[in-house]
């Protein structure tokens, strides 16, 4: 079974992908303070962050088709 980790800090996003106890890919990056300041809330991140996974899995050559 394939797993997504999506670990959403204050400043960075951290992810992995486990196959079963295997851990098989691993990505994060900070995000610039003036890049998240514009949101008003933390939930107001969600498709920013959402935008930055979905792109940090596609560039690595997962898709929802290819992870499931």
């Amino acid at each position: 079974m394939k797993i997504l980790v999506i670990n959403p800090g204050s400043t960075s996003t951290k992810m992995a992908i486990f196959d079963d106890d295997k851990q098989v890919w691993t990505a994060g990056a900070h995000h610039p303070v003036g890049e998240l300041a514009r949101f008003e809330h933390v939930a107001d991140q969600y498709e920013y962050r959402r935008d930055f996974v979905i792109g940090r899995l596609e560039k690595a050559g997962y898709t929802p088709s290819t992870s499931a």
